[in-house]
């Protein structure tokens, strides 16, 4: 009788490596398609309408780690007629008009239509990133497929992401939201 034992110990705590940068990967290019997500909105036509510069000033972006998912939101604050001026339809039911060249109704939601490749690669270098940054020692040899997985991780761009889309209520827009669980499947077939 022949007897094999197998530690994966080594195996797992590469994983869990993984897995943690990838999240925190995640997390940085989300933060930075956040970004060119906001200048996008105030800056490319249609641009965010400005008067008093309030509207423009109160657009924050927020990034969220929730296990696996990484989350990112654009949101217009201490604005209650954000939502209606972005509509293009005031609270009486008039149309807007907008008096600075180039801004216009939509000018969040365009930006998602328009950019919404741009943003996805920006999570998706953050999430490359972060898998090459682990290190595995001695072991590396064993994952040298993986740094071709990672390397191509980008030609897919948004394999992994389950999408971008414009979701407005009470002013608020999320933008992103990336599955890490579902990119490691996508980036080890």
């Amino acid at each position: 009788m022949i007897k094999i034992k197998t530690d994966t110990r080594l195996f797992d705590t590469g994983m869990i490596k993984m897995a943690t940068a990838a999240v925190q990967g995640t997390k940085q290019g989300m933060t930075q398609a956040m970004r060119r997500f906001k200048s996008d909105a105030l800056n490319k036509p249609p641009s965010c309408p400005v008067k008093t510069g309030w509207l423009a000033a109160h657009h924050v972006t927020t990034v969220e780690v929730m296990g696996k998912r990484v989350r990112g939101e654009l949101t217009v604050i201490d604005t209650p007629y954000a939502a209606s001026l972005h509509e293009g339809i005031s609270r009486w039911g008039t149309p807007y008009v907008y008096t600075k060249p180039g801004s216009g109704m939509k000018w969040i939601q365009s930006k998602v239509l328009m950019y919404r490749d741009k943003y996805t690669q920006d999570e998706v270098a953050g999430f490359v990133t972060g898998l090459k940054s682990v290190s595995f020692g001695r072991f590396a040899k064993g994952f040298g497929a993986l740094g071709q997985v990672v390397s191509g991780a980008g030609a897919g761009a948004g394999a992994g992401i389950i999408g971008i889309g414009a979701v407005i209520g009470l002013g608020a827009l999320s933008i992103a939201e990336g599955l890490i669980g579902n990119q490691q499947s996508q980036g080890n077939k």
